[in-house]
């Protein structure tokens, strides 16, 4: 089943602080993974996966895949290929046959002849890539980095974004845990303007 965050609840200032926040957690757990699954080639016997265990409860399974012993050659450019054997003396190795011309065969003559001529249809050989879709990139200040698994406001921040509740996260006793940004069902739904901007994304959720 299809999984996806509800984020309906999150203002845009709010939106760009979890983008941030997401960014700098998945980089540095990212670093974490790979540095521990290092650690533990040697550790580990191919064929025996090892138990994960956190506060006494399996949460799942640590396994090593079994290393081939031999890598496997291919032709990636029978062209390329054909013209080295020919020049080599391997000539019974290869094929006499029409190649397009490069130069010639561009884009925008592919283009008139597969939607003018052809309606669409790609002729052997030929390979449409679609454009290149529009998407919200994120960089990080490495000089602020450190301070988001420091702060306060940012743990409890990201732990909102999990869906980790705490009855306790501003600090105030008795005050009740906030509504966890849900993790639900992928089902479209209705879009919902977006909360005003605060001026501060953290603050303005008590953190």
């Amino acid at each position: 089943m299809d999984r996806a965050v509800d984020v309906s609840g999150l203002s845009d200032a709010q939106l760009r602080a979890a983008i941030g926040v997401a960014k700098a957690y998945k980089e540095r757990w990212d670093m974490v993974e790979r540095a521990c699954k290092a650690a533990q080639e040697d550790r580990l016997t191919a064929g025996q996966p090892e138990d994960i265990m956190v506060n006494g409860q399996r949460i799942g399974r640590v396994s090593l895949s079994r290393g081939g012993q031999h890598g496997r050659y291919s032709v990636s450019d029978t062209v390329a290929l054909g013209e080295w054997l020919q020049e080599h003396g391997h000539v019974d190795m290869t094929l006499t046959m029409p190649v397009a011309d490069p130069e010639l065969v561009t884009d925008g003559w592919l283009r008139v002849l597969v939607e003018t001529q052809l309606h669409g249809v790609l002729p052997p050989g030929v390979k449409y890539t679609p454009p290149r879709k529009t998407q919200v990139s994120a960089s990080l200040d490495e000089d602020a980095v450190d301070e988001l698994f420091t702060s306060h406001g940012a743990i409890g921040f990201a732990q909102h974004l999990l869906g980790i509740t705490d009855t306790d996260t501003s600090g105030e006793p008795g005050e009740e845990g906030r509504t966890p940004v849900q993790v639900v069902d992928a089902t479209p739904t209705p879009p919902t303007p977006p909360p005003t901007d605060p001026a501060d994304a953290f603050a303005s959720m008590g953190w």
